[in-house]
């Protein structure tokens, strides 16, 4: 080549972020354990956290269990068992949603972790998705075996009263 000078050029670029939204699962609350079978309330509070509105007028949201040795891992471990849309929050707001989650017969009784996963689909661009799980535990009960506490009353003294005078019950709970 007759002159190496003029093979290079500089410019200054600005990049900057992306003018996406992105939606954060923040915290799942539900019962600490559930009856096979039953309805249960599960809230989930999520943020936009991005500089933009989610185009979509409703979003998915997936719930999944997850054995607890997962550590709130959604992967290939995971049983989806239910899903629901939901309007998304603007950008910079943050809402609670309440869905009524029931968790079908069927189920292994024991411990999970119940998770949540926003957009499972993909189908909303988002800056990140690594922020879209959130879950808690839960244990799964089978109704035949819950515990039926009875009260039985040993004694009462004295077995005589009138009004105004204490009494004594003596009691145990089989």
């Amino acid at each position: 080549e007759l002159d190496e000078t003029n093979n290079t050029d500089c410019e200054t670029i600005t990049i900057s972020a992306p003018n996406l939204p992105d939606l954060v699962c923040n915290s799942l609350v539900s019962e600490d354990s559930i009856v096979v079978g039953t309805v249960m309330e599960v809230t989930l509070n999520i943020s936009n956290i991005g500089l933009m509105d989610v185009a979509a007028p409703l979003v998915q949201v997936g719930f999944y269990l997850n054995p607890v040795a997962y550590d709130c891992e959604l992967d290939a471990g995971a049983l989806p068992f239910q899903s629901f849309e939901f309007s998304p929050p603007a950008a910079g707001i943050s809402n609670n949603y309440s869905f009524d989650v029931t968790i079908p017969e069927g189920f292994i009784i024991g411990a999970y972790d119940i998770l949540s996963y926003i957009d499972y689909s993909w189908e909303i661009d988002e800056e990140t998705k690594l922020n879209n799980i959130c879950c808690s535990p839960i244990i799964l009960i089978d109704e035949t075996n819950l515990a039926d506490i009875e009260a039985i009353i040993n004694f009462v003294t004295p077995t005589t009263i009138y009004a105004g005078e204490d009494i004594t019950i003596n009691y145990t709970y089989n």
